[in-house]
């Protein structure tokens, strides 16, 4: 049964049911799904306050590190919302074979940090969610990805069907002409008068170990985009241009008395609305919404939630999905053009708001690819009981159109410099009307 059909038939069976009919379903159904012992390891260390500290211990007994592991698999099987995600033919229950031959290896005490990065590297080889880590008396193991772009220093220009060199740099002469098919190793970065690129490739650093590409037998150098790394420390602002204003979001947090509306309209009065969410690490995707709606008079989130009914939080112990999202597609009243800068360290809530975006009827999008923090989200926290280490875990799913976990969303034009906006403003008074 899909996911779909799952939900479907779920709406039919319980639209009729009483509230206490409902626990009473869901306590029968909660029998088949988590076993009592499964579900005394649950209760032994959730966290109703995620913001409470616990000290882990130092070390840990070879016994302490197999029922530890085994304390980590409960939770991610019961209570995280991606387990069924990427254990789409078994990748997790296999690995939890080979991680517990791995551990009843080990005869001698292990230091804490050393065991749960072994875990986490094992892990990550399957669950690829920025939102997942292990905290360790503030030593982090994450279970995320970092796929960037990694570019070399050469940029081209399409004539006709070749690729012509147009910068200075120590490996082509301007002007050389590229013989090697590179269709797989370009970015389309701000044009001029022709079709501009970049020569790179998306590389996962936890994973990829190159640090080159072979252009035309030349061997060209790799670094990660100058673009992807940068961050702003300022508080949300507005920037008045001579032609357009920028909403600079460096943070999605609500604050008390803010008109985020109010910031969408004042986008209206620029010849273009440009909004930076370049390093934002996310927040809320209500206060997103908002400044889109704002704008648009449509801040509808076209995504698809659900929600993973966490034992814990809902007193329900049974792993069920119910779907919460809007997923109306209606274009919204603005028909200026949205620009929206954004970067690998823009996460979370501030990919929501490039999803968001998807309702203006005309967005280009320049920067980097996204974070890839946002499929499964709503962290809750717990602490595991043999090593009191403990692991924040989503259980909310979203689906958003064009969206990659890992990967986040990709630019319509890919920029290398660590001076975003003054590059972008400039193109933009240079070669936009």
């Amino acid at each position: 049964m899909t996911r779909d059909e799952f939900l479907n038939l779920y709406a039919k069976l319980t639209s009729k049911l009483s509230d206490s009919e409902l626990e009473q379903l869901h306590n029968l159904l909660c029998k088949f799904e988590i076993e009592k012992e499964d579900l005394r390891i649950l209760d032994a260390f959730y966290m109703p306050n995620g913001d409470t500290k616990v000290p882990a211990i130092e070390e840990l007994t070879p016994s302490q590190m197999k029922y530890e592991l085994r304390n980590i698999f409960v939770l991610l099987r019961n209570n995280y919302s991606g387990y069924d995600y990427f254990n789409k033919k078994g990748e997790l229950d296999n690995l939890k074979n080979a991680l517990e031959e791995k551990v009843n290896r080990i005869n001698h005490n292990m230091k804490t940090t050393e065991f749960f990065e072994i875990v986490s590297k094992d892990l990550n080889k399957v669950i690829k969610d920025n939102h997942i880590y292990f905290d360790c008396n503030g030593e982090i193991f994450n279970l995320g990805t970092c796929v960037a772009p990694y570019f070399t220093d050469v940029v081209v220009e399409k004539d006709n069907d070749t690729y012509v060199v147009i910068n200075e740099n120590i490996f082509f002469n301007k002007g050389y002409i590229i013989r090697q098919n590179i269709d797989n190793y370009i970015f389309r970065t701000l044009p001029s008068s022709k079709e501009r690129f970049l020569i790179g490739i998306l590389k996962d650093a936890y994973v990829d170990n190159i640090e080159s590409i072979i252009i035309d037998n030349v061997i060209l150098p790799l670094h990660k985009s100058r673009t992807a790394d940068v961050r702003f420390n300022e508080p949300n602002h507005l920037v008045n241009y001579d032609d357009h204003k920028m909403l600079v979001l460096t943070k999605c947090k609500m604050q008390e008395g803010v008109d985020y509306r109010e910031w969408g309209r004042q986008l209206l009065d620029g010849k273009h609305a440009v909004i930076s969410v370049v390093g934002n690490p996310g927040g809320s995707s209500i206060m997103c919404s908002q400044i889109i709606e704002g704008l648009n008079d449509n801040g509808v989130w076209n995504v698809e939630s659900s929600t993973m009914n966490v034992y814990q939080v809902t007193g329900i112990p049974y792993r069920y999905y119910s779907s919460g999202g809007n997923v109306s597609t209606k274009k919204g009243k603005y028909n200026g053009q949205l620009y929206v800068l954004m970067n690998k360290n823009t996460a979370s809530a501030g990919e929501a708001l490039v999803s968001i975006t998807s309702n203006v009827s005309n967005v280009i999008k320049v920067g980097t690819n996204t974070m890839g923090c946002g499929e499964f989200g709503e962290s809750t926290s717990y602490v595991l009981p043999q090593s009191h280490v403990t692991i924040h875990l989503p259980y909310k799913v979203f689906y958003m159109e064009g969206f990659h976990e890992g990967i986040g969303f990709s630019p319509d034009y890919w920029l290398d410099t660590d001076n975003i906006i003054e590059i972008f403003n400039n193109w933009l008074v240079t070669h936009k009307e």
